[in-house]
């Protein structure tokens, strides 16, 4: 697939971060936190509120401590999230799929590590590790 996508974009048949249902991004960071705490601070809309204020997000589904799954904006975009344990550490990987168009894929990947560093200043000054 990486090899086809490397094609199609050098001939210009695709452009960065398109796929069949249009534009995804990914922007993934690594937190001192557990990998309930951070799923928690998705799913708890209080917790949420302090890091993602005013967020149009829906969640569909939810795995405690392993991942995530909403509705974004007007229902058609998706958001995952998703987090795996690595020692004390724990790394979150948000993918924000099914995005209108190549702009809005540059902004959201710059939101989501604008937004990633706040839920990490909120859970490592809390000190919620494992």
């Amino acid at each position: 697939q990486m090899i086809t996508a490397g094609y199609e974009q050098g001939r210009g048949l695709r452009k960065k971060h398109e796929k069949p249902d249009g534009f995804e991004v990914s922007v993934s960071r690594t937190m001192a936190a557990s990998p309930e705490t951070l799923i928690r601070a998705w799913t708890d809309e209080e917790i949420r509120r302090t890091w993602l204020p005013d967020a149009p997000l829906a969640i569909t589904t939810a795995a405690e401590g392993k991942s995530l799954r909403a509705r974004w904006a007007d229902g058609r975009e998706r958001v995952d999230v998703n987090v795996y344990p690595k020692g004390e550490k724990t790394q979150i990987t948000v993918q924000h799929r099914r995005l209108p168009d190549p702009e809005a894929a540059l902004r959201s990947k710059t939101d989501w590590k604008e937004r990633l560093e706040r839920l990490r200043n909120l859970v490592e000054e809390k000190g919620e590790r494992r």
